[in-house]
């Protein structure tokens, strides 16, 4: 559920900017489900993962990086 703050920040963002905002920020955590995430390094154990840290559980993780494919 948004906070009041987050609420107000994004109001008057496009739909696509917010979810690009949302998918870059915030990894779910696969133990508890929740996305009050964190990056801890964009890269883990592989070049291919990044290092996240789930605020509620308190769970590190890894996640496969989402990195944009180059412009043509």
């Amino acid at each position: 559920m948004e906070r009041d703050s987050e609420r107000h920040t994004h109001a008057h963002a496009p739909d696509s900017a917010r979810q690009d905002e949302e998918a870059d920020d915030r990894a779910t955590c696969p133990f508890c489900g929740s996305r009050e995430t964190e990056l801890l390094s964009p890269f883990g154990s592989q070049l291919s993962t990044a290092q996240y840290l789930c605020r509620s559980c308190r769970s590190p993780f890894e996640r496969i990086r989402q990195d944009e494919p180059p412009s043509r």
